[in-house]
């Protein structure tokens, strides 16, 4: 057996036996009432031989390690390891302290305060000491994400960093995983003055804000009102971040807004900037339009939809009553191709019939009757193009309307756009 392994195995024993002295130095501050004051300052010395015992165990081993061969990693997990199990004792030491600390007038707790709002109570109160039992205080994690870096420290420094009731030691306590450091309190300054100054850069972070914004999954179905929630809260949160720097949005908004707005569906986007100037729209205008929508939809998925009754068979309709229909429903149709208040064979601003077709593909539009929420052969009307009398609305036509055509149509009827063809005179609307 190498030298290496003899000394980690000498090492695995002494943190078994430091285990259970953790654990038998807990059992007695928990029942503490100042009767056993020998038991606990002889579990306090326990810890205090046991630890020194690891630290140089621990430097050996690492000194060992750096001298091989072992990768950086290897290296880096050994540091982290021992750290560790150097903070869970020490934190018992203090524990220890603290119930030492404690007068015969004040209540010991038989537990750290189980909630954040009673810690910072307990913190608050007026007095320090050279040794403070450490509340279980509840601090943001930060997993190394630099956009995170500053509402973490922000929350660090509140709890624990301006805190004057905790020494240099009790406040690194709360950070055991920095590796490297000696929990020492000359060490508790180095390591903040470190973390600022890789994470707190404002640069950096502003960058990160901005990268994150640019990130953001797209949403790809106009029903996804969950997934356009989503969208708009991370986009919120970023650009909180980046206003907590103080950072002019008319710096990053030229780059981020289109990139945001072809993250969301083509229906939503249309919707949202008619008849804007979203080309110059900042992000906080893009995140009221879109939150606007986004409320709307939410409402609307709330609202009890009743069915319409089903049907029997295939609905049919002549010319005039699909006329009728169309116009009981005015104020509610638009154009298929613009969403202009007009009829879809007569829009002016797309002409091309490929484009028309396009647009109808695009936003899943039946070819029939140009509704959504159905295909062509699963839609209820039968009807017939004026033009060429195919299977398609007139609006789709892509055959030249002949003078004596238009003639004819003229006389049928100057609005309708479509009619019935080889249908029994029973089963039109208004037949006999």
């Amino acid at each position: 057996m190498s030298e290496l392994a003899t000394k980690k195995k000498m090492r695995g024993g002494h943190r078994g036996h430091a285990a259970k002295l953790i654990s038998g130095a807990r059992e007695l501050v928990e029942t503490y009432d100042g009767q056993r004051k020998s038991a606990v300052e002889q579990a306090k010395v326990g810890l205090e031989e046991k630890l020194e015992t690891l630290r140089v165990l621990d430097t050996a081993i690492q000194d060992m390690i750096c001298a091989s061969e072992a990768t950086d990693e290897a290296f880096l997990e050994e540091i982290e390891s021992s750290a560790k199990v150097r903070a869970e004792m020490q934190e018992a030491i203090i524990l220890i302290n603290g119930a030492l600390t404690t007068t015969g007038e004040q209540t010991l707790a038989t537990e750290p305060s189980s909630s954040s709002s009673n810690a910072m109570a307990d913190l608050e109160n007026g007095g320090s000491s050279s040794h403070a039992r450490l509340p279980k205080l509840e601090v943001r994690k930060f997993d190394g994400k630099i956009h995170e870096w500053q509402e973490f420290w922000n929350s660090f420094k509140s709890a624990i960093h301006n805190n004057t009731r905790l020494s240099d030691v009790d406040k690194f306590s709360y950070l055991p995983t920095i590796a490297g450091f000696s929990l020492t309190a000359e060490n508790y300054a180095a390591a903040a003055e470190l973390l600022e100054r890789r994470f707190g850069k404002k640069v950096a972070i502003e960058r990160a804000h901005v990268s994150q914004l640019l990130k953001v999954p797209p949403v790809y179905g106009e029903k996804d009102v969950r997934g356009l929630r989503i969208l708009h809260d991370t986009v919120e949160t970023h650009y909180r971040g980046l206003c907590a720097l103080k950072v002019d949005e008319n710096t990053y908004s030229g780059i981020v807004v289109p990139t945001l707005l072809e993250k969301i569906p083509d229906s939503v986007r249309l919707t949202i900037t008619r008849g804007e100037e979203y080309l110059k729209w900042s992000i906080k205008e893009l995140l009221q339009a879109l939150l606007t929508e986004v409320e709307l939809r939410e409402d609307y998925r709330l609202t009890p939809q009743v069915k319409p009754p089903a049907g029997n068979g295939r609905r049919m309709y002549n010319a005039s009553a699909l006329q009728v229909n169309r116009d009981s429903g005015r104020d509610k149709d638009r154009c298929a191709f613009c969403m202009g208040k007009h009829r879809h064979e007569d829009c002016a601003r797309v002409k091309d019939m490929r484009e028309r077709r396009n647009l109808i593909r695009k936003f899943a539009r039946c070819y029939k009757c140009l509704e959504k929420g159905h295909c062509a052969r699963d839609c209820k009307v039968v009807v017939q193009c004026k033009n060429c009398k195919g299977g398609h609305h007139s609006a789709l036509c892509e055959t030249e309307v002949s003078s004596a055509s238009g003639e004819e149509g003229a006389q049928v009827g100057d609005e309708a756009s479509t009619h019935i063809v080889n249908v029994p005179a029973s089963m039109l609307v208004g037949g006999s």
